[in-house]
């Protein structure tokens, strides 16, 4: 998500750096924390989670997706944002329960194998081509809110099928983690800034996982 200069400029001015190594794991561990998250959640809370209704899920995910992340970014006590990190993992996860608990165990396990392959290669790329990664981040961003305005009003309010649209939000996302990641690299390395990282990959993560869980069972 494209963030604004007071908060970038906020980002660079924390102290208390971490060595690239320690900031780089930290970062790492608190997307794993928030994968698990939603692991333990589709194994204890499926069934209570899949009698909600899929339009108070989705509202859910939203709102709390957008009050937790605004927290996260305010915040500059790693702990704090870390709690609010959870939250958000939490709100997404009703979102990745609901889409395992749809789809069967052999596209789950293709979807996370395809997953974990772009976001390698993705943090790959962008290791080696920051430049092109940050240069795209307006690019995204604007791409982003076209695809939710294009779903909305084509997909929820007029009914047209908008399978085409997994495969655009995927490319999206999947160059978002790209651009999270040089992003991510830019800024101090502090143990905030990994949490605030890792909350922005995170969500490029689940979104990109869901998307190609639906496109495999589109195709199957």
């Amino acid at each position: 998500m494209e963030l604004t200069q007071k908060y970038k400029q906020e980002r660079f001015n924390l102290s208390d750096s971490l060595s690239a190594r320690a900031y780089n794991l930290l970062i790492g561990i608190v997307v794993v924390s928030g994968l698990l998250v939603n692991v333990l959640m589709s194994w204890f809370f499926t069934e209570q989670i899949m009698a909600l209704s899929p339009i108070v899920i989705l509202i859910a995910v939203l709102v709390g997706s957008l009050v937790f992340t605004m927290g996260i970014y305010k915040s500059k006590n790693p702990v704090i944002s870390y709690i609010l990190f959870l939250g958000l993992a939490v709100c997404m996860g009703l979102l990745v329960v609901f889409a395992l608990a749809v789809y069967t165990e052999a596209n789950v396990g293709l979807a996370l194998l395809i997953t974990g392959v772009i976001t390698g290669g993705m943090m790959v790329a962008a290791t080696i081509y920051p430049g092109f990664f940050l240069s795209i981040g307006r690019g995204l961003f604007i791409a982003l809110l076209l695809s939710i305005v294009v779903e909305v009003v084509f997909g929820m309010l007029l009914g047209f099928q908008m399978g085409f649209m997994d495969y655009i939000v995927a490319t999206i996302f999947s160059l978002y983690i790209g651009f999270d990641w040089a992003k991510a690299q830019q800024y101090p390395k502090t143990a905030d800034n990994a949490v605030d990282s890792a909350a922005d990959i995170y969500v490029d993560v689940v979104v990109l996982f869901v998307r190609i869980l639906s496109i495999l069972n589109r195709n199957n």
